[in-house]
């Protein structure tokens, strides 16, 4: 329940909107924060800001297991996470790992570390290093010193440090590749154009995701408010993407939903099939009974069917008006909430459909840019992430299909997924040998070398001058 009420918190909701948002009593959501403010995880503003801590299991002191009951936390105090600022996702790890025994870190040391080791991919060089985007290089050396001095395992030289030392290692890499960019005029430059790539297209990605969940609400019955708010220009820095929360009385049951599939304690009924719609009259009643509730329910048919033409013709509004700036991002949001209110309309169907393509090729040019950059710089899954989106954006383009499985070659990891790509770019161009010789690669890493010696006699037919496949021919025969 801990995690799970974790999980939830965003730095704006309080203990009373936590519990209404998981369907919790704000007396159980308060004992939590409570808990989790013990082990370091969440802070709380306003007048309650410093409840009562546990003391930490390595204070041997005599009295160290018998604290008293902390006070109940008010229904109106913000609960933060900690240190992670509100908008970034959050990786969660076992609160069990502060107590690791003989660690010679103190108690903010340890969360310092772990929060940062399970933060290492979702933080860029200036988060990383706890710097502004126009920082000096003097800002940058002095912030990467104070750094080291926390996550350098040799500031502990001798000590024993657990498995606090393996994560305190790669911290450092990280901390130092950070510097190794971000001290130098042209890497940083190239990495700021990296960046600009990211935001466009996480913040694309984002709006995309919120106008999913209006127009899911929509398809629910639940009307959106008079008129939408026009989205925020995309941050500086790419943030992780940000969840839909539709209203508070949806969220409530979804979240209770959620809680008794993972305690097991929903209860009879926890899993009801939708109710079914219920006649307005019995159906023992008179005549006129039955016309008075047929009118009812047409009255009522009429006003629904008037919202959904009210928020089709805002929508299509808004996308005429997003076509006249040529955002595609937000033509094809506000097309997707004028389908959710009118799904059978065939033409808007495929009108969206069409601007959807639009934008996924728009954003295949910044997702390949990213890809470049991170196999410049050997971070392969990610670039295989990012080829895949660039295949989604070129439909019938087996290049990027290609990439994005060399560059799980690469990696060496997910091969099977390798396997499946190089597979769908064969089948995009029979009679290229890019894909051929790929698949085989991976064939051969994963020790089905017939198979491989198959893809690689079906390139040789395309191109018998190819060293390429006689090479990779000579390594099977040997």
């Amino acid at each position: 329940m801990e995690y799970f009420i974790y999980s939830r918190v965003d730095g704006v909701l309080d203990v009373g909107a936590l519990g209404e948002a998981c369907g919790l009593s704000s007396a159980d959501v308060g004992a939590a924060v409570l808990s989790l403010s013990g082990h370091g995880l969440v802070a709380l503003g306003g007048a309650s800001a410093s409840p009562q801590r546990p003391r930490e299991r390595h204070e041997h002191s005599p009295d160290s297991t018998q604290t008293p009951d902390p006070a109940p936390t008010p229904a109106h105090t913000t609960v933060h996470t900690k240190p992670p600022p509100p908008g970034t996702s959050r990786a969660l790890y076992d609160p069990a790992e502060l107590e690791e025994e003989d660690v010679a870190l103190d108690a903010e040391r340890r969360r310092q570390v772990l929060d940062t080791f399970y933060r290492l991919e979702e933080l860029d060089h200036y988060a990383l290093l706890e710097v502004e985007r126009d920082a000096e290089k003097r800002q940058i050396r002095d912030a990467y010193f104070a750094l080291a001095k926390v996550f350098h395992p040799d500031t502990r030289f001798g000590k024993e440090l657990g498995s606090y030392k393996s994560k305190m290692e790669v911290v450092f890499k990280y901390i130092t590749d950070a510097y190794e960019v971000l001290s130098k005029k042209k890497p940083r430059r190239e990495y700021d154009a990296y960046l600009g790539f990211k935001s466009e297209t996480e913040g694309a990605q984002r709006q995309m995701e919120v106008a999913q969940g209006k127009a899911e609400a929509i398809e629910r019955g639940e009307e959106l408010p008079p008129s939408d708010p026009p989205p925020e220009p995309a941050p500086p820095r790419a943030p992780a993407p940000a969840h839909h929360k539709p209203d508070a009385r949806a969220r409530k049951a979804y979240m209770a939903r959620q809680i008794a599939a993972a305690t097991g304690r929903g209860g009879k009924g926890s899993s009801r099939p939708p109710r079914k719609a219920q006649s307005s009259v019995p159906p023992t009643a008179s005549k006129a009974q039955r016309l008075k509730g047929l009118r009812r329910s047409l009255r009522g048919a009429a006003a629904l069917r008037g919202a959904t033409d009210d928020i089709k013709a805002r929508q299509l509004e808004a996308a005429a008006e997003a076509e006249s700036r040529k955002d595609w991002v937000g033509m094809a949001n506000a097309l997707r909430l004028a389908l959710a209110a009118d799904p059978n309309d065939a033409e808007l169907l495929e009108r969206h459909a069409s601007i959807k393509k639009r934008v996924a090729k728009q954003l295949a040019d910044s997702y390949e840019q990213q890809a470049r950059y991170e196999e410049d710089h050997t971070n392969w899954q990610a670039a295989a992430r990012s080829w895949k989106r660039v295949a989604a954006g070129r439909e019938g383009d087996y290049r990027p299909l290609v990439s994005a499985a060399r560059a799980l070659l690469t990696a060496k990891t997910e091969l099977h997924e390798a396997r499946d790509l190089a597979q769908e770019a064969k089948g995009l161009a029979p009679k290229k040998i890019a894909p051929l010789i790929a698949l085989a690669e991976i064939y051969i890493q994963i020790d089905l070398k017939k198979n491989a010696r198959r893809e690689l006699l079906a390139a040789q037919k395309l191109d018998p001058k190819s060293e390429i496949v006689k090479n990779l021919l000579r390594t099977l025969k040997g």
